[in-house]
């Protein structure tokens, strides 16, 4: 078993509450499509990202998964898309996790 400090704990925790919230904009997302209001990214990409967000969750470990959902918000959403923004960033710190 491996120990973790105290200070890769909050790391993780903080990950945690940060997915927690984009998750929920995730999910709002993909209401608003089904309503027929345009939004950032597919049905299927935003089902996708919500299925790597919580394995993300789950691993919290980028060598044990990462998520593609960054390749399809970088190649096909809009540059200032601010889900994007916060999906990206929210990559960037399950990056450093590990």
């Amino acid at each position: 078993m491996v120990l973790r400090t105290p200070e890769a704990e909050k790391k993780d925790v903080d990950f945690i509450i940060s997915a927690n919230k984009v998750i929920t904009k995730v999910t709002r997302e993909v209401e608003k499509h089904h309503q027929g209001i345009r939004v950032d990214g597919t049905i299927s990409h935003l089902k996708t990202i919500l299925i790597e967000l919580e394995k993300m969750k789950e691993q919290l470990d980028n060598k044990k998964f990462t998520p593609t959902y960054p390749i399809f918000i970088t190649d096909s959403w809009s540059f200032n898309s601010e889900l994007g923004i916060q999906l990206l960033k929210l990559n960037e710190e399950y990056k450093k996790l590990n």
